[in-house]
């Protein structure tokens, strides 16, 4: 029998009700590891107010770090969706890292993740990352918002920028760091082609594999499907087709290309309703758009996201920066067919013409015309929601945790040679 081992996860990230995918999909991963208490410890560290430890299992336990440089106390940063750490090491981290057989960092340009790179350097720790989020195009987009805040899109100051190009070269250098901190690492998870490529080009492929999601099939199933309750929580009305857009409402997702698309539809006489679920800064912006042609939720917990997948007509989902896009695997078990963007993780989730389409063009315009097309064929429809549902067979949690993290994290224990058998844990 294999020796316990014990995992510390770094997610260099604030854990609260209204995270995002990166937080909820380790929160999935903890609950799935709370059934192999005889083989798993599992600390996953997150940034917090305060210092402090919740209990979720004997095995499995939540940590939460004052940051030491958080982006919140930056002014240009604080509308930041998602604020992380930006100090060189957290100390406090560091001693507590010491009763772990393997580091596995999520944000392999922060705090946490290079708190856990200098412990391994030092101490020999299996350490293994995977990849959540394109962090050097986020850093791109909200470079850019910040300067366009700051100066402008006009004027000396800001042609000046656009040629200096800040948000790019920061963007490059977090690119290099990322990169650094793989070479460090036994092994790299991805979660699309264009990542594994990358990763493989640095480390070899011998050394990346890819990473999947889970799906709680209690939460996410057509089953659930209540239009009426749609209607009654949020407005939208009966005889409309509902479009969904689930995720921040700001650049990153492009939401505004959804926005656009839905107007244009609706000034074309389809009746259409568009529900987003989310927030961000663009909630205004989308909200003047659309009028009462659009409800908007807010965030809410995935208790509430399944029946809401299933009393929807179209997921559409334009964003071009996932990793993953696990709104999209959602959407499917929910027999719900997405529109989606070529670019990112997204497109890897879909099979275009059978559950969903994939939209090759950035502009809303031809987002406009893709969802146009949709809208005159009800048959279509129809049957992207058979292909959807046909499809809809997806591993739980507990199958990829067994399948696509547990094996990685024994074979990088025993390339450091560190197996230390049970956990210091068991005594604190």
């Amino acid at each position: 029998m294999e020796p316990m081992l014990s995992v510390a996860i770094l997610n260099d990230l604030h854990r609260h009700r209204d995270a995002g995918g990166h937080v909820k999909t380790w929160e999935r991963f903890a609950e799935a590891a709370t059934a192999l208490d005889d083989q798993l410890e599992l600390t996953l560290y997150f940034q917090g107010e305060q210092d402090g430890e919740t209990r979720v299992a004997q095995n499995v336990r939540y940590v939460t770090l004052r940051p030491v440089l958080s982006t919140e106390r930056i002014a240009f940063l604080t509308r930041l969706s998602e604020h992380t750490d930006l100090a060189r090491l957290n100390r406090r981290l560091f001693r507590a890292l010491r009763v772990h057989d393997v580091f596995h960092t999520t944000h392999a340009a922060f705090t946490q993740a290079r708190t856990a790179l200098a412990f391994a350097r030092r101490h020999g720790t299996a350490l293994v990352d995977s990849v959540h989020t394109d962090v050097p195009r986020f850093a791109r987009i909200y470079g850019e918002q910040v300067l366009e805040r700051m100066f402008g899109t006009t004027g000396l100051a800001a042609r000046a920028l656009r040629r200096i190009d800040i948000p790019g070269r920061r963007a490059h250098a977090l690119r290099r760091r990322i990169e650094r901190h793989w070479r460090a690492c036994a092994h790299v998870l991805v979660s699309q082609t264009r990542d594994f490529e990358h990763a493989a080009s640095i480390v070899g492929a011998e050394r990346v594999s890819y990473l999947g999601r889970g799906i709680d099939r209690a939460v996410f199933a057509p089953e659930r499907a209540d239009r009426r309750r749609l209607a009654r929580r949020f407005g939208v009305p009966p005889d409309t087709v509902a479009l969904l857009f689930v995720g921040r409402v700001d650049p990153s997702k492009s939401v505004l290309t959804f926005a656009h698309a839905v107007r244009a539809l609706r000034e074309r006489g389809h009746p259409v309703h568009a529900l987003l679920v989310g927030r961000g800064n663009q909630a205004r912006e989308v909200s003047d758009l659309l009028g009462e042609g659009v409800s908007m939720t807010g965030p809410l917990p995935q208790s509430e996201l399944g029946w809401i997948y299933a009393s929807c007509d179209l997921l559409v989902f334009p964003s071009r920066t996932e990793t993953f896009g696990n709104v999209v695997l959602e959407a499917q078990a929910c027999g719900l067919p997405a529109v989606v963007a070529d670019e990112g993780g997204a497109p890897e989730r879909v099979r275009d013409g059978v559950d969903g389409i994939v939209v090759r063009d950035p502009d809303p315009g031809a987002w406009t015309e893709a969802l146009d097309a949709l809208l005159r064929d009800d048959g279509r429809r129809a049957r992207l929601r058979r292909g959807a549902l046909e499809g809809s067979g997806r591993p739980t949690w507990r199958d990829v945790l067994e399948t696509d993290l547990l094996p990685v994290w024994r074979d990088a224990v025993r390339r450091s040679a560190r197996v230390r058998g049970p956990s210091e844990l068991q005594s604190r």
